[in-house]
């Protein structure tokens, strides 16, 4: 179930990313996450993430991440902003927070 679960999560973070175009990656966190790693490590999410016949070349240039430990929304923002900064920006620009 598991398995299933981890594919859903990743065909739902593909659709978001084809929204949002983000410019620093989609985050995956949570504590059950955290627990299961090991079936994140099997590659079935990223597979589903990367499914895509017209976009998969647009998607394999979206980094796909495991937050681990405790966060919170702004903990969340703050690991995003520090991965934005690390990468060059794409042609979008947005801007988060106050």
């Amino acid at each position: 179930a598991l398995v299933v679960y981890y594919r859903a999560l990743g065909s739902f973070a593909q659709l978001l990313a084809l929204a949002e175009q983000p410019c620093a990656g989609v985050f995956i966190g949570g504590m059950t996450t955290e627990q299961n790693l090991e079936i994140l490590k099997r590659g079935d999410a990223v597979r589903e993430f990367l499914h895509n016949d017209t976009v998969s070349q647009a998607l394999s240039k979206v980094g796909v991440y495991v937050v681990r430990g405790e966060v919170n929304l702004s903990g969340a923002l703050r690991i995003a902003a520090q991965a934005a900064r690390a990468r060059p920006p794409k042609s979008t620009f947005r801007s988060f927070g106050g």
